[in-house]
């Protein structure tokens, strides 16, 4: 099992024995959250596929898979869209703030 960062904890990535370079990542989360990851790994040119499942909707839990092509494993793809997920939310909260200092400025004068 491999550790991945989780913002309330951590998230394990299970490998299957039989087929490796596929990966199921287990974690503490909603639907919501594991379509945003799974849209984000099916952007990495490496991955061949990519899906979420709830396991049961009164607990919130969202387990992930993820399949590579071989030339990078899972555990690469699923850290690199998770990079690229975080630079997204981060470069959409410098618009956002500066959307809203506009909106400030114009509305000051």
């Amino acid at each position: 099992s491999i550790l991945c960062f989780r913002s309330s904890g951590v998230a394990s990535i299970q490998l299957q024995p039989r087929r490796l370079r596929e990966a199921v990542v287990s974690t503490q989360s909603t639907g919501t959250l594991g379509n945003l990851i799974r849209e984000q790994l099916l952007h990495e040119p490496h991955v061949v596929f990519s899906g979420y499942k709830v396991p049961h909707p009164l607990v919130a839990e969202v387990v992930v898979r993820v399949q590579t092509d071989g030339e990078i494993t899972p555990q690469e793809a699923f850290s690199s869209a998770l990079t690229d997920l975080v630079s997204e939310v981060c470069l959409l909260e410098e618009r956002y703030k500066s959307a809203l200092r506009d909106k400030r400025d114009q509305l000051n004068n």
